[in-house]
């Protein structure tokens, strides 16, 4: 019964590939292929201990056959340490799982089979990859697909490899505090999150924004935030001072500070923290995102 649902949901977002099974059109196998065309990946090289490669945009292919229970995830455009491409690879034959609710699927597998489309396959070992579909999400905002996925392996017993989709749009419980007035609540703001390795920074967009009862939403462009890699592969997104944009106009009459973010598509929950100024009052928002949640519209 569980996979006729998650066949349903996924029919939803992207289709089904129909294919007959030893010609019994009566017992067809469903497959099911999605590209992520603007990944990103963190190459940690374990022997030095220090030096790390970031790939982007990283091209992550999943396919599913929800017949046999079993996917494939190929990946193209991933550097090594030394900065040079790899041949595009697939991780084959692994077994596809489902969660409860059908809004998710994963592998862990310690070692895959791996082809590889030119020269000798990499020994991957650790194999983690989940995918997200979030059709309530994506219904919600009116888009075609806001799936994402995140992964982790390791190449060769060396470079330790995590990333996931490069740009995201979360939903997010963002409560605000004042001085003297209950805390502020609202399950309306989204958020979206994009890297710019290349500059190391990233923007922070806020669609629907209002941190007190009076305010007006806004969407509102933080640009330009600092941005550093850790151990782990979260990106940590933070600025002392900001000055936000509102539909293109920069309003420093509305100054953003302490702004924080540790941030990584592999987190069920991503914190988002910054102080602001709203109607001459000082607040401090706290935004609780989450890849399960669905904004208020």
């Amino acid at each position: 019964m569980k996979k006729y649902l998650l066949l349903s949901v996924l029919a939803a977002i992207f289709g089904f590939v129909a294919t007959s099974c030893l010609g019994e059109v009566e017992n067809p196998e469903y497959v099911t292929q999605q590209n992520f065309a603007d990944c990103y990946a963190i190459a940690y090289d374990n022997q030095s201990n220090s030096s790390y490669t970031v790939t982007a945009p990283v091209t992550v292919y999943l396919r599913v056959n929800m017949t046999t229970q079993l996917c494939s995830v190929s990946i193209s455009g991933l550097k090594n340490s030394d900065g040079t491409v790899m041949p595009q690879f697939s991780m084959v034959d692994m077994k596809w799982s489902t969660d409860e609710t059908q809004m998710w699927g994963y592998v862990n597998v310690i070692n895959p089979k791996v082809t590889a489309s030119a020269g000798t396959a990499p020994a991957v070992s650790s194999m983690e990859f989940r995918w997200t579909n979030r059709v309530a999400m994506s219904k919600a905002l009116n888009m075609t697909d806001l799936s994402i996925c995140n992964f982790n392996f390791v190449i060769n017993n060396q470079l330790v490899v995590t990333g996931g989709c490069r740009t995201v749009i979360i939903a997010a419980e963002t409560t605000s505090t004042t001085e003297g007035a209950d805390p502020f609540v609202s399950l309306k703001p989204y958020y979206k999150i994009t890297p710019d390795f290349a500059k190391k920074t990233a923007t922070v967009n806020i669609y629907s924004a209002q941190f007190a009862d009076r305010m007006p939403a806004l969407n509102m462009d933080f640009a330009n935030i600092p941005m550093t890699i850790d151990d782990a592969g979260n990106l940590n997104i933070s600025a002392a001072n900001l000055t936000p944009s509102i539909a293109g106009t920069p309003y420093p009459q509305f100054p953003i500070s302490n702004l924080t973010l540790n941030y990584s598509p592999a987190n069920s929950t991503n914190i988002l923290k910054f102080d602001c100024m709203v109607m001459g009052k000082p607040y401090s928002v706290k935004a609780k995102m989450s890849f399960d949640a669905v904004p208020e519209i």
